[in-house]
């Protein structure tokens, strides 16, 4: 059984309008800008976390590169 293609379009216009409306709500709520204020938060406070994974990563680089006779980028070899 196939549905007629009036049912797809009235369908795809009724998800859009509730997708509107929850955008609207969402912006009217202040709901983006809390989110950007708790994701900067949290970004700031795993600074240091992420300095030493990537201190960490690039010498786990280094030593594959001594391990196999090669010469690293030098960009590998630059201190951020």
């Amino acid at each position: 059984m196939t549905l007629p293609t009036s049912f797809y379009l009235k369908l795809a216009g009724a998800c859009f309008l509730v997708g509107a409306g929850m955008e609207f709500f969402m912006i009217n709520t202040g709901f983006y800008r809390i989110v950007t204020q708790a994701e900067a938060q949290n970004w700031e406070e795993t600074r240091d976390l992420r300095e030493q994974r990537a201190a960490a990563l690039r010498q786990q680089l280094l030593e594959q590169y001594r391990k196999r006779g090669q010469a690293p980028p030098e960009a590998l070899l630059k201190e951020p």
